[in-house]
């Protein structure tokens, strides 16, 4: 009777035993700040990995919904606490997973959601805009009108551009705050249903559009627009966000010509949102990425040195250099930035012969409020 006690005994702490081994071993956490993204919009993706231990390399994986099987897209190291982060910017339905030593984290799908747009035109129509990776051509959305609850006043299929039009003797009269929608199986595989901001159809009304949706820091970017229908009204507003303030605030007055066009060149220090008003009417808002300007020169002695141009100090940062091998760019060497936002590349940590190079700073690296960088690509011989 003892001998079979003690086999139950033994039977019981084996797995108490394994379940102990197994919580020895170095894990890898994943979570997103959120699972539904608007197209063209980041998801920030962050962990543990649970060692603790800083500059550890962990290795971003993706899975779009097209395709089969997960590729590395990024990777990152760890802070002195063992925590990750990394800013992924889904262009359709994405599955996600983070890799450290081997271990493997869970894996989280991001869901993708249209970029739709109403635009005021001229005549008074509204235009419909719906942005993906893919066309939506022959799909349909809906024009809904608030009343309490949203009730939908038209349904018009998309163009091969994927927009369409809602004249505006089709819109109802007054000041009605309108938005529009698309539901999931318009959208289609990939994607959700989503729905525009909703917007105040006014009798007058100014549009807004940007020359370019990202520029290097210290270029500029045009902002246009028209004022509905063509007069020449007051002056309008332009309203500016930068990414630190959460609320807009007035900036510049703005002349239109005699055919209600205006236009003007603003050079954003970092990634800043705009809106241009009119009386109480409110242009869309359009963001503008800032990128630092990343500039090489080749020094005596076979040395580059490489300079990333910010608003603001990134000493301490590290700046990549990149080789272009097979159609792909490899980074091989790293360095971190002085006082003066620089690095100078030595020859031992470059390649002999004849090489295309670039350099690079992650989004990581260059912190909040700007998109990351790749330098010119420039020809390196030694």
């Amino acid at each position: 009777m003892r001998r079979f006690s003690v086999v139950i005994l033994a039977a019981v702490m084996l797995p108490t035993a394994a379940s102990a081994q197994s919580t020895g071993r170095q894990t890898t956490s994943l979570s997103a700040s959120t699972l539904g993204v608007v197209y063209g919009s980041g998801v920030s993706l962050s962990g543990t990995v649970s060692s603790h231990r800083p500059g550890q390399t962990v290795a971003i994986l993706a899975r779009p919904f097209t395709r089969g099987r997960m590729a590395r897209i990024a990777t990152v190291h760890t802070d002195g606490a063992g925590h990750w982060h990394y800013v992924a910017r889904p262009s359709i339905a994405t599955t996600y997973a983070a890799s450290a030593g081997g271990n493997w984290s869970r894996t989280l799908m991001v869901g993708v959601r249209p970029a739709l747009t109403l635009e005021l035109l001229a005549n008074g129509s509204l235009r419909a805009d719906v942005r993906a990776a893919r066309s939506f051509a022959g799909r349909k959305v809906t024009l809904q009108r608030w009343t309490g609850t949203w009730t939908t006043l038209a349904r018009r299929q998309l163009d091969g551009r994927s927009q369409a039009i809602f004249p505006a003797r089709s819109l109802p009269a007054g000041s009605p705050i309108l938005r529009l929608g698309m539901s999931v199986n318009q959208a289609g595989s990939g994607y959700l249903g989503g729905w525009a901001k909703p917007v105040r159809y006014p009798a007058l009304g100014v549009s807004l559009r940007l020359s370019r949706l990202a520029v290097a820091y210290g270029e500029g970017v045009v902002l246009s627009g028209k004022v509905y229908p063509r007069r020449t009204p007051l002056a309008l507003t332009l309203l500016a966000r930068p990414y630190m303030q959460a609320e807009f605030q007035e900036v510049r007055t703005i002349r239109p010509d005699g055919n209600g066009t205006w236009r003007l060149s603003v050079k954003p220090p970092f990634t800043t949102s705009y809106e241009v008003r009119l009386g109480t009417s409110v242009s869309r808002a359009l963001t503008v990425g800032v990128r630092p300007a990343m500039t090489v020169r080749t020094l005596s002695g076979d040395r580059i040195w490489a300079h990333v141009g910010l608003a603001k100090g990134v000493a301490g940062r590290t700046v990549q250099m990149q080789r272009r091998v097979g159609g792909h760019w490899k980074t091989f060497a790293r360095l971190t930035l002085g006082r003066r936002a620089s690095a100078v590349f030595p020859p031992k940590l470059l390649p002999p012969g004849t090489s295309t190079l670039r350099t690079a700073i992650s989004v990581n690296q260059v912190g909040r409020g700007y998109l990351g960088a790749f330098g010119k690509p420039f020809v390196y011989h030694r």
